[in-house]
């Protein structure tokens, strides 16, 4: 499983939303637990216990280094929702998809389809869930991102 972290001179600030959502795709695709809720009123779920029952995805993940303490929930969830075609203008939209590739132990790629709800939130704010709905087999983005990770593997380089 890899993530970007290349280390340069000049390296950009780090985005905690965005690192945590990354991880969760890839810990709800390969981990034991398939949908997860989240909601503003409460801290951001560990992936840790998301992947627990799976020690090496456990392992993985706390060597990730997380910083739960600077990861806005409000943040992560506005994030998903842009993923999965939430708009503004599309007030009335409940359920949205997430189509993306995600790396598995061995950096192999595999494409998924994540299924995002919006839900109603007791206190107006936001809430949704997030379902690792399947895995797409044969698709043109799958052999495209497998060609990409042939050609870093073969320049010695990893997949990002």
């Amino acid at each position: 499983m890899t993530t970007s972290n290349t280390t340069t001179p000049e390296r950009t600030p780090r985005d905690d939303e965005q690192e945590y959502f990354q991880i969760l795709l890839q810990v709800l695709a390969t981990g034991p637990t398939k949908s997860v809720e989240l909601s503003e009123e409460r801290p951001a779920p560990s992936l840790s216990m998301l992947a627990n029952g799976n020690p090496e995805l456990v392992s993985w993940v706390n060597g990730q280094q997380i910083r739960y303490d600077r990861v806005g929930t409000g943040k992560v969830i506005r994030l998903i929702k842009y993923h999965a075609g939430f708009r503004w203008y599309k007030f009335r939209l409940t359920t949205g998809a997430i189509h993306t590739i995600v790396l598995d132990k061995d950096d192999s790629p595999h494409e998924w389809l994540f299924v995002v709800r919006r839900l109603k939130a007791a206190d107006g704010g936001q809430r949704i869930s997030v379902l690792a709905y399947k895995e797409v087999k044969d698709s043109e983005l799958l052999r495209k991102a497998e060609h990409v990770s042939a050609i870093l593997k073969s320049q010695g380089r990893e997949s990002s």
